[in-house]
């Protein structure tokens, strides 16, 4: 598994919108209950859920994996 330091750009009851320090930021299906916008997290990816960019030039996670 791969550790981003990342910062969060909206948060709800269902969803939170993560920006990593580097890269496209990410809206997950999570509770954001608790969270603010501005607040730090560790985002966690594991390899096994990427694939290669279409262009070649960056790693995508695949949508639908979460734990």
């Amino acid at each position: 598994m791969i550790f981003v330091a990342a910062g969060l750009d909206g948060v709800s009851q269902q969803t939170v919108t993560v920006k990593p320090d580097f890269g496209k930021e990410a809206i997950r299906p999570v509770d954001g209950s608790g969270l603010d916008v501005g607040d730090r997290v560790t985002l966690g990816i594991r390899l096994e859920h990427c694939s290669l960019a279409d262009s070649g030039h960056g790693i995508v996670a695949r949508n639908g994996r979460r734990g």
